[in-house]
């Protein structure tokens, strides 16, 4: 889940059963979401809680790379070793998340993608 000044904003369900503490965050194991493209979509630059390990990455769901103006996905959480002008901040870890029903380019600002940073607080 989620929050915004203690505000759910979107949250992911997931049956963990018989995984381990990193591989419950897959596709197989996701239950419900809010991104209606999420559980049908068949390619996946990353679905997993370790992400893109080159720039440190977590938690990302990418559905592809094409040069940083044009990666899209659903969810991501940057680090200081972000290499995308869309991830790269002062503060890190910094969140991003699709406020569409579907995926979305992360170099799109404003209503259909969402930046928090590290004052949001992310559940699972």
């Amino acid at each position: 889940m989620l929050y915004d000044g203690g505000a759910e904003v979107h949250s992911l369900r997931f049956n963990a059963t018989g995984t381990d503490n990193v591989n419950w965050f897959s596709q197989k194991n996701l239950v419900s979401s809010h991104w209606n493209d999420l559980k049908k979509a068949s390619r996946f630059q990353f679905f997993n809680i370790l992400g893109d390990p080159r720039v440190k990455r977590s938690f990302e769901i990418t559905k592809k790379y094409e040069g940083c103006p044009g990666d899209v996905g659903w969810l991501v959480i940057t680090s200081s070793d972000e290499t995308c002008s869309w991830g790269k901040h002062r503060s890190q870890p910094r969140i991003l998340y699709s406020n569409e029903s579907n995926s979305v380019r992360y170099s799109n600002s404003g209503k259909q993608i969402y930046f928090f940073q590290t004052q949001t607080t992310f559940l699972h």
